[in-house]
């Protein structure tokens, strides 16, 4: 291999090194914001998870739509950033099978605020709508009678039980729907000892078994919606909600423990690979400025001698290899042969040079010997071949 492609092969390898660091740079980088933005999603789908809490709570407070909207709003944004988080993770080459927890926690949370909205509105969202205003309207309507009949005795027993009716309302408690059921009984018996006509009678009984059928619905309905935070729906609504966020909490230190372990990996993986190709490239450039040099020192070195004169004749030239060196030196061998062959011709000095050149130079000069075809060197053959011998001793 010359020296020029072996400079190319060296100018590619640079290059080639170069746009590798740049490569794994530009890997690093990526990775570095997909860590960035998982980092982003994690705290927002915690944000949201407080979110659908509070949107839970507030709905069992006001059973406004505003509410419910809001909570549903909530649980689709969170879907929507598990699913981008799970696509970051896979990028990442990290373990997502913690956000399917979530998954199934949200789809029972779901299911369960579902029931529970049904519940609500069965009930009624105000005293208008649902059982609490057929409460309303059945307990109207008794009261019309025994105000129009001046039954207010019976008026005041009626009073009695919507008492009880918006105290267990307002607190929840099994104990006035209990006292509800004895003001029950007591008008009833009140009505059939009243003097009413048997179309009041009849109407009144109709509507206040109406009023009574309708509470106990909704005192059902209560119940399973639960009392209290503690049971019902309402409590598994809230395990649901506690079991999500664990799961939550359980995936944000999990996924934050990974993203670091896949930060320090990729670090790790950035220095490991850029000393690499640094080692690489220094050991090749070093091959190469090895072998160059060596071919020129032994160049320079066999010159060398030539010039000295003591062994032009026994020194070789480095002629293995297909570089520029090996060529520089097969064209010295063949111009030094080519010299000594010209000398030998037109010259009578033996050529054994250099050695007996300077030996001869030395001693006085050799008769020639007689030949028939050679004639005896002029003197100012001599006088060049003197100039030629002073030269090589030197």
């Amino acid at each position: 291999m010359t020296i020029k492609h072996r400079l190319f092969l060296l100018s590619a390898v640079i290059t080639t090194t170069a746009l590798l660091i740049l490569a794994l740079q530009q890997y690093t980088t990526q990775r570095s914001d997909l860590l960035r933005l998982g980092i982003i999603t994690l705290v927002d789908v915690e944000a949201d998870m407080q979110a659908l809490l509070a949107a839970e709570k507030n709905y069992l407070l006001t059973h406004s739509r505003e509410s419910r909207d809001y909570f549903f709003h909530e649980q689709r944004s969170i879907i929507e950033e598990l699913h981008e988080l799970n696509d970051i993770m896979a990028k990442l080459d990290l373990d997502t099978r913690p956000l399917d927890s979530i998954h199934r926690d949200l789809a029972t949370i779901s299911s369960r605020f579902s029931e529970l909205e049904k519940l609500v509105q069965t009930i009624g969202l105000d005293e208008n709508k649902g059982l609490r205003g057929s409460l309303r309207t059945a307990a109207h309507q008794v009261e019309i009678v025994f105000s129009a009949t001046g039954n207010y005795q019976l008026l005041a027993n009626l009073l009695m039980m919507r008492r009880h009716e918006k105290d267990f309302l307002l607190r929840l408690d099994n104990k006035y729907a209990d006292r509800y059921d004895h003001a029950h009984g007591v008008l009833l018996s009140a009505i059939e000892q009243a003097e009413l006509s048997p179309s009041h009678r009849n109407e009144t009984t109709h509507n206040l078994n109406t009023y009574a059928g309708s509470f106990h619905h909704l005192v059902d309905s209560k119940r399973q919606l639960g009392l209290s935070e503690h049971d019902g729906l309402r409590a598994a609504l809230g395990d649901s909600i506690s079991q999500a966020l664990k799961n939550q909490n359980l995936l944000v230190q999990t996924t934050l423990n990974a993203i670091k372990q896949a930060r320090i990996d990729q670090n790790k993986i950035l220095f490991t690979g850029t000393l690499i190709l640094i080692i690489t490239l220094v050991s090749m450039t070093l091959l190469m400025a090895r072998s160059i040099s060596r071919s020129l020192t032994r160049i320079t070195e066999a010159m060398e001698h030539v010039a000295d004169g003591s062994a032009a004749l026994s020194v070789s030239l480095p002629e293995d290899g297909r570089d520029e060196t090996a060529q520089v030196a097969r064209a010295s061998t063949v111009s030094h042969v080519n010299w000594i062959r010209l000398w030998n011709k037109y010259s009578w000095w033996p050529p054994t040079f250099p050695r007996a050149a300077c030996a001869l130079r030395k001693s006085p000069r050799p008769p020639a010997a007689p030949s028939k075809n050679r004639l005896r060197p002029s003197p100012s053959s001599a006088t060049r071949s003197d100039k030629w011998l002073t030269a090589a001793s030197r």
